[in-house]
């Protein structure tokens, strides 16, 4: 039997994304607030369950994905019962690239009042960012490029998107087009004026704007990102518990540098030219429609 979610608690206010754009960190300064509440869960994905149950189980994700996400009503409102803060979210950064599903279901939910807030960052560097992150890949990332559409077909979850998560043009439109609350956040100036930018947003929230945060954290960090060297050892990471007891292992120095390489090394200039290439229309479409300057992503 599902939840009377009308007499809920529950959000008035989204992070909805991008993915590796600051919204991990964003989030935690949010809760710092004491009129603000984020889920203690890490991204519910709740609004968009049924495109995340229809993951492949072939993704190398879906079993952390599934077992992270909360798919069902009793278990999304039961993150914000007794919740008495001015401001209630929670963050997930899928709900940009899915904002068709994602909308719907915050209109149905939450209601069309609910608060939107939205990271971006030079599309570029979000893709070669996204890329580091995904523990998982050990295609380099021209291959993982070329193979973003067999992977759609296939039914990987969109966090394996990296070229496409960054057409942020129709994904930003779309929540104009449906919610009279939403602010745009550039992850440049998040990080570079951190304390502004919390003002503002506390405004926006309309809590107390007099609080000040700690000096800023990047979180979701990903400097140690590897690629094995060997197809054996790319068969045999095939978890990412596994993952995490390799790269402790390299901490540690037990792990010979032979056996892997670092990411950062395997990204080539052509990469990056072609991707900046392919961005330039909707990036001149982007700083139009949130009416800020964007000169510096071209």
């Amino acid at each position: 039997m599902s939840v009377d979610y009308k007499n809920k608690i529950k959000p008035n206010f989204l992070i909805v994304g991008a993915a590796k754009a600051g919204t991990t960190s964003l989030a935690k300064y949010l809760d710092e607030h004491p009129d603000i509440f984020i889920s203690k869960i890490k991204e519910p994905r709740f609004l968009i369950a049924n495109t995340i149950k229809k993951t492949s189980k072939s993704d190398p994700s879906h079993n952390h994905l599934i077992s992270t996400s909360v798919l069902n009503e009793d278990n999304y409102f039961s993150l914000f019962e007794k919740r008495t803060e001015k401001a209630i979210g929670e963050a997930s950064v899928h709900y940009l690239y899915h904002n068709k599903e994602a909308i719907e279901n915050t209109i149905k939910y939450l209601g069309p009042e609910t608060k939107i807030i939205i990271l971006l960052r030079d599309p570029v560097k979000r893709a070669v960012s996204n890329w580091k992150y995904q523990d998982k890949d050990f295609l380099y990332f021209s291959e993982a490029l070329k193979e973003e559409e067999s992977r759609k077909r296939e039914g990987f979850n969109s966090f394996w998107y990296y070229k496409e998560l960054g057409f942020y043009f129709n994904q930003v439109q779309a929540y104009y087009g449906n919610f009279k609350n939403v602010k745009v956040i550039l992850f440049e100036d998040f990080v570079k004026n951190t304390s502004s930018i919390m003002n503002s947003l506390y405004e926006f929230l309309d809590v107390d704007t007099n609080f000040t945060n700690r000096e800023f954290i990047k979180h979701n960090d990903s400097s140690l990102s590897i690629m094995p060297k060997s197809e054996y050892l790319k068969k045999l990471l095939n978890t990412q518990k596994k993952v995490n007891t390799f790269k402790k292992l390299i901490n540690k120095k037990i792990i010979p540098k032979r056996l892997y390489l670092k990411k950062k090394e395997l990204i080539y200039n052509q990469d990056i030219d072609f991707l900046k290439n392919i961005y330039k229309e909707d990036i001149n479409k982007l700083q139009k429609l949130i009416n800020q300057d964007l000169s510096n992503w071209l």
